[in-house]
C-alpha cells in the first residue's frame, strides 16, 4: 500500500481548528503579498483624464462611403456626406482614420459626434463639416488643404443657441500610425516605452514617418492636447474645464470660508467662439525644434511670489538687503538683492502710511518704504505689484487710487489676491466681487483702464487641498491592503526622488507619518504624466482677457524649520526642478517675520536674513549662473509665453525650419531644445548659441520682430540621428 508524503500525513493529523487556521493565515499572506504586487503596479498609474464614451459610438470603417477628395502633394482628405473623414498618404495607406466631434455639459453628459451633421465643399481647398452638437449648439469644422505646405488648417466655430456650462468640447484625432515622439509639457521629447495617458497642455505628438507621417505641435489657439497612447487617439481640446482652474468666494458675514468651483466655462445663448490649430502629413521632419519654457537656454524657472502681509520697514530690509540696518541697494550682504534674485513683491497701498507700522501719521517710515520700493524698482529685477490696496475692503475710490499709483509709479501689471478667503474681507479680489458689475467691490474695469493683466489664481490651491489626504493606517485598519500598498509605494518613491532615501530611512518616514509630498514644480511631475498642470491660461466667460497664474502650497522657499540637516534636502527640490526642466510659483511670506516663516533671525536687537535661508538664495544664484536655473518674474516669463503664443513654424520641404515671429517687439534669448546629435546647425546661416543636455541640444538666439529664422540641420546630422534609432 502506497503511503502519503510525511508532510502531508502530518497536515492531515492536524486538529481541524488547526488546519483552518493555517489555511486562514495562507489566504491572508496570499492577499497580501497579491496586494503588495498590485499596489506597487497601480502606484504608477494615475487618475485617467480622458473622455469617456461608449467603443460603439466611434465610427466604423465598414460605414464609410466617400464623396468628396482633396488633394496635394502630400496627402489626401476623404470624406462622406454625414462628416466622417479619413487622411491617407500620396500613396493611399491610412493616416487619420476619423475626427469625431465630442462634448460634455453640465446635466447633459458626453456625447460623441454631432446630431443632423453633413458635409460640403465650400471652395476647391477647403471642406465644411456642419452638425448640432448635445447641448442645442451649432458646429462648424471647416477643414483647408493647403496646397503649397503639408499642413491641414483646421477651425472650428460653434455658436451657442442656449446656455450651457461646458465640461469639455474636443475633436478626438484617431490615427491609423504608430506613436514615434510625444512632445511633453516639460518641453521634452518622450520616446519608448509610452505612459498610457498623457496631458499635453499645448505641445504636441508624432505620428510615423515619411511620407506616411503626421504631426500636431504647439496649439495656441486650443485650450490643450491630451494623447491616448494605446488608442493612438489626440484629443484635441476646444474647451476643458480642468484647463483653466477658478474659484468664487461668496460673500459671508460670518466668515463662513466657503468657495465654489467656477472652473468650468460658461457660455449664453448667442455667445461664439473660434478655436484654430494644424495637423501635418507625409513631410515628416525628422528633428522637430521643441519651445523652451524659459528663455536663453535655460532648462527650468523659479518665480518668487511675495505676499505683502505684516511687513514694515525693518523687516524689508533684512529680507532684501540681509539687515535691517542697511538702507541702500548698493551696500545689500545677502538676501533678495545681495544674490540679485528677483522677485514678484506685492505691496498694500495703505501701507506706505505705515498701517502694518503701528505709525499711520509717521511720514518719515511712508518715505523710508518709498524709497525703498523705488530703489527695487529702478534694478529692473523686481516686479512690485498692490495684494489689493489694503487689509480690509477698499471702496471704489481708495481702489482706483491704489490701481493708478502701482501703475504709474512702478508700471504695475499683476495683482495678488488678499484677504478674501473668509469671504467677508477683501471683496475686491478676482475671486470674490472683482468681477460682479453689479457690485460696489466691481473691479475689472478698473484692471482693464490701468492694464493689469496677470492675476495670482488660489484655485490650484483649494481644489487640490479639497481632496481628503489618503489615511494609510485606515486602509490597514480595514484590511484595504491594495489601497493600502498604492499609497505606500507613491510615499516610498517620494522620499526615494525627492528626499534621497533609500529602505529602512524611508520606511521610518512613512511609518512616522512624516509626508508632505511638496515637490517644487508647478507642473506637478509626481502627479503623473495625464494630470493637467495649466501654468498660466484665461477663464474668458468668468475672467475676461486676464491671464491666472498658479501655486500649489504656500511655500517661502523653506519646507522644514532651517538648519544644516534640512538644507541639501532643499537643495535636492531645486535640482530635482532642474532635473524635470520645471517652472515653480512660490507663495511666500518673506517680510511679515511670523516664526513658522524661518526668513528672519534677531541678532541682538537687530534683524537680518537667517543665514540657512541665505544660503538657499546663494545655491539658486550659484546654479543660475551654471546655466541652468532661470529666476524670474511674473511679469517677464508670462509676457515671454505670451509672445510664443505668436510664434509659428513652417516645416518646408527641403527639409528647413522657418521660425516667424508675429509679435511687433523681438523675443530675446529665443529658446528651443532638439532631440539631435553633435552636427551642423545654422539660424539664418550662422551659428547659434548652443548646448548639449542629455540627447537634447538647447539652441537660443533673438528673434527680432515680425521678421523669420530659417532653422537648418545639416544631413550629416540627420544620419547619425538616424544610426542612433537603429541602435535603440
Amino acid at each position: 500500500m502506497d503511503k502519503k508524503p510525511l508532510k502531508q500525513t502530518r497536515f492531515a493529523n492536524f486538529s481541524l481548528r488547526t488546519r483552518l487556521i493555517l489555511w486562514s493565515v495562507f489566504v491572508i499572506a496570499t492577499v497580501f503579498f497579491i496586494s503588495v504586487l498590485i499596489g506597487f503596479a497601480l502606484s504608477k498609474n494615475q487618475p485617467s483624464n480622458l473622455p469617456v464614451y461608449q467603443k460603439a459610438d466611434a465610427r466604423s470603417d465598414k460605414r464609410f462611403m466617400p464623396t468628396i477628395m482633396l488633394r496635394n502633394a502630400w496627402y489626401m482628405l476623404e470624406a462622406d456626406t454625414k462628416g466622417a473623414i479619413k487622411v491617407k498618404s500620396k500613396s493611399g495607406e491610412t493616416i487619420l482614420s476619423s475626427l469625431d466631434y465630442f462634448s460634455s455639459y453640465r446635466n447633459y453628459g458626453g456625447n460623441l459626434g454631432l446630431i443632423n451633421n453633413s458635409a460640403s465643399l465650400i471652395n476647391d481647398s477647403t471642406l465644411l463639416i456642419m452638425g448640432e452638437g448635445n447641448g442645442d449648439n451649432l458646429v462648424k469644422i471647416f477643414l483647408t488643404v493647403c496646397k503649397n505646405v503639408a499642413r491641414l488648417d483646421v477651425t472650428v466655430e460653434t455658436v451657442y443657441n442656449s446656455d450651457l456650462i461646458i465640461e469639455r468640447e474636443s475633436l478626438i484625432a484617431q490615427f491609423a500610425i504608430p506613436i514615434t515622439g510625444i512632445y511633453l509639457k516639460n518641453s521634452e521629447l518622450a520616446l519608448k516605452p509610452f505612459e498610457r495617458e498623457y496631458w499635453l497642455d499645448k505641445q504636441g505628438v508624432r505620428f510615423g514617418a515619411g511620407e506616411t507621417s503626421s504631426l500636431i505641435y504647439h496649439t495656441t489657439d486650443i485650450s490643450s492636447l491630451q494623447l491616448n497612447t494605446k488608442e493612438k487617439q489626440v484629443i484635441i481640446n476646444l474647451d476643458f474645464v480642468l484647463d483653466h482652474p477658478m474659484i468664487h468666494i461668496p460673500y459671508h458675514e460670518n466668515g463662513g470660508g466657503y468657495w465654489i468651483d467656477k472652473s468650468a466655462s460658461e457660455f449664453t445663448q448667442g455667445m461664439v467662439r473660434s478655436d484654430h490649430f494644424a495637423l501635418y502629413f507625409g513631410n515628416s521632419h525628422e528633428v522637430i525644434p521643441r519651445l523652451m519654457n524659459v528663455p536663453y537656454g535655460y532648462l527650468a524657472g523659479y518665480v518668487f511670489t511675495e505676499h505683502a502681509d505684516c511687513g514694515n520697514i525693518r523687516t524689508h530690509r533684512a529680507a532684501y538687503f540681509g539687515s535691517e540696518n542697511i538702507s541702500g541697494f548698493q551696500n545689500a550682504t545677502g538676501g533678495f538683492v545681495g544674490h540679485d534674485i528677483p522677485v514678484t513683491k506685492s505691496v498694500f497701498y495703505e501701507d506706505f502710511d505705515g498701517v502694518y507700522d503701528g505709525l499711520t501719521d509717521n511720514h518719515i517710515k511712508e518715505e523710508q518704504l518709498l524709497d525703498f520700493l523705488d530703489q527695487l524698482y529702478v534694478s529692473g529685477n523686481y516686479e512690485l505689484c498692490l495684494h489689493t490696496p489694503e487689509n480690509g475692503n477698499s471702496d471704489r475710490k481708495m481702489l482706483e487710487e491704489a490701481i493708478k499709483f502701482m501703475k504709474g509709479r512702478y508700471d504695475a501689471i499683476t495683482w495678488i489676491d488678499h484677504g478674501m478667503f473668509q469671504g467677508i474681507h477683501n471683496r475686491e479680489a478676482l475671486v470674490a466681487d472683482g468681477m460682479d458689475s453689479l457690485s460696489v467691490f466691481y473691479s475689472a474695469d478698473l484692471w482693464e483702464q490701468y492694464d493689469t493683466r496677470y492675476f495670482w489664481s488660489s484655485a490650484v490651491e483649494k481644489i487640490r487641498f479639497s481632496v481628503p489626504v489618503v489615511s494609510m493606517k485606515e486602509n490597514l485598519m480595514k484590511l484595504r491592503f491594495q489601497k493600502f500598498f498604492i499609497e505606500f509605494s507613491k510615499r516610498y518613491r517620494y522620499f526615494k526622488i525627492y528626499k534621497d532615501l533609500e529602505g529602512l530611512r524611508s520606511l521610518r518616514k512613512i511609518i512616522g507619518g512624516n509626508f508632505s509630498n511638496l515637490e517644487l514644480n508647478s507642473q506637478q511631475p509626481f502627479a503623473g504624466s495625464s494630470a493637467p498642470t495649466p501654468l498660466y491660461w484665461q477663464n474668458q466667460t468668468v475672467t475676461r482677457e486676464f491671464y491666472s497664474w498658479p501655486t500649489e502650497f504656500v511655500y517661502n522657499g523653506v519646507t522644514l524649520r532651517l538648519d544644516e540637516a534640512n538644507l541639501p534636502s532643499e537643495k535636492q527640490y531645486l535640482e530635482m526642478l532642474i532635473h524635470h526642466r520645471g517652472i515653480f510659483f512660490n507663495h511666500g511670506y518673506y517680510v511679515r517675520n511670523i516664526d513658522k516663516d524661518d526668513i528672519l533671525d534677531n541678532y541682538n536687537g537687530e534683524l537680518r536674513i537667517n543665514p540657512w535661508f541665505d544660503k538657499i538664495l546663494a545655491y539658486m544664484d550659484q546654479r543660475r549662473d551654471d546655466g541652468d536655473l532661470y529666476i524670474t518674474t511674473v511679469r517677464d516669463l508670462l509676457n515671454y509665453w505670451r509672445m510664443l503664443e505668436n510664434i509659428s513654424f513652417d516645416y518646408l520641404p527641403d527639409g528647413a525650419i522657418r521660425i516667424i515671429n508675429h509679435n511687433n517687439t523681438d523675443v530675446k534669448g529665443f529658446s528651443i531644445a532638439l532631440h539631435a546629435s553633435p552636427g551642423d546647425l545654422t539660424v539664418n546661416g550662422e551659428k547659434p548659441f548652443s548646448r548639449k543636455i542629455g540627447d537634447d541640444i538647447i539652441v537660443w538666439f533673438d528673434l527680432p520682430s515680425e521678421e523669420e529664422a530659417v532653422l537648418q540641420i545639416s544631413q550629416n546630422m540627420l544620419h547619425i540621428i538616424e544610426a542612433q534609432k537603429q541602435i535603440d
